[in-house]
């Protein structure tokens, strides 16, 4: 990914961490788990790696508002693998 003029703003401002994810992922960075998916549906990994890999990164990969609030989660990787469409995460 490439630094945009709106990151390099971002960055300047001393913008949020989250604030810096979300823009990243407007400018095209795909998340961790995302990437996995993809990979799971091509034969390239399993389910049980990519939440391995991933997990406790919930907070780190999804996506808020300016104000700070979560708008969602990371889906399940099988919700994303079977589906092909972000789920939200189910509360324990």
């Amino acid at each position: 990914m490439s630094m945009t003029g709106a990151i390099r703003q971002a960055i300047e401002k001393h913008a949020s961490a989250a604030m810096l994810r979300r823009l990243a992922v407007r400018n095209g960075m795909k998340p961790m788990w995302a990437d996995g998916a993809d990979k799971a549906r091509l034969g390239q990994t399993t389910l049980d790696e990519i939440a391995r890999i991933t997990s406790g990164m919930d907070e780190q990969d999804v996506e808020g508002d300016d104000s700070g609030q979560l708008q969602n989660e990371r889906p399940s990787p099988e919700a994303a693998a079977v589906s092909g469409t972000p789920a939200r995460k189910v509360a324990a």
